[in-house]
């Protein structure tokens, strides 16, 4: 579902109309834990476990070679269908262009004590990844 509302508490609602201006739109997910992960494909969109990687990539790892852990995975055929908001997605301008297949990837340093955050400097990248 695509939601574009916003809830205020009643002390900010004077600045409703300059807050409402500056929201982006999102796409709602709900999520469920699911103990037994066996039977699910490795492509599915997902928080932490194993991801899908191609056999002939390079594996992402930290400056000093530990492999990154996966934060999560996005499976945008799985979203569109699932969700059932294709047509919706047509007709916004904003959201029209996301891919409607493939699968996006996010790795984060798990050991690292900020979690591979390098706040703002962007010069190593090596704490994290998007694939």
């Amino acid at each position: 579902m695509i939601k574009n509302d916003i809830f205020l508490p009643d002390e900010m609602e004077k600045d409703r109309e300059i807050l409402e201006k500056t929201l982006k739109k999102i796409i709602f997910m709900e999520t469920e834990r699911i103990n037994d992960v066996e039977g699910l494909p490795v492509t599915t969109s997902k928080f932490g476990g194993n991801p899908y990687f191609p056999k002939n990539a390079d594996y992402p790892k930290n400056e000093n070679g530990v492999p990154l852990s996966m934060l999560a995975q996005i499976n945008f055929n799985e979203i569109f269908t699932q969700q059932n908001i294709s047509e919706e997605l047509e007709q916004d301008s904003e959201l029209k262009y996301l891919p409607r297949k493939g699968i996006l990837s996010f790795f984060i340093d798990y050991y690292d004590d900020v979690l591979g955050s390098d706040f703002g400097k962007n010069e190593k990248k090596t704490g994290y990844r998007v694939m």
